[in-house]
């Protein structure tokens, strides 16, 4: 992440700049036979993969390689994914969760505390993909 920058405004930004698309010089590359261009993700085909409950497992435990790992909030998701919509219609697929195993895992919270996470409950309450009466997971 880049400091002093709202999570939701970093996702929006990255979204649009892949959505818009970057310059690739494949130059660079002296086996490569491809010219100088633009490359670019359609909307409809870009899925954010976010990390669930193992990105801040807690507490770790002393035997564990602990690294780091970058975990949203879903808030912050959620209100990135309605500023796009905000353009005339979803510009995201759609969200992708590693992994599923790890729904409700007790993670760490930034105030110290932990709390279980469920990332793909969390995501359907913005994205309504599975009405109530199909989701497994206790509230």
């Amino acid at each position: 992440m880049v400091v002093g920058v709202p999570p939701a405004a970093y996702i929006e930004a990255w979204a649009r700049n892949v959505i818009f698309g970057w310059k690739v010089d494949f130059a660079y590359d002296a086996y490569c036979d491809i010219p100088t261009q633009y490359v670019n993700v359609n909307a409809s085909q870009l899925v954010l993969a976010l990390a669930n409950g193992w990105a801040n497992l807690a507490p770790p435990r002393p035997s564990q390689n602990v690294t780091k790992q970058f975990r949203l909030d879903v808030a912050a998701v959620a209100s990135a994914y309605g500023a796009l919509q905000l353009d005339g219609g979803p510009m995201l697929r759609g969200f992708a969760v590693w992994d599923i195993a790890a729904e409700g895992a007790i993670v760490a919270q930034r105030n110290g505390t932990t709390a279980p996470l469920y990332l793909g409950r969390e995501l359907n309450e913005f994205l309504h993909t599975r009405n109530r009466t199909q989701q497994q997971i206790p509230r």
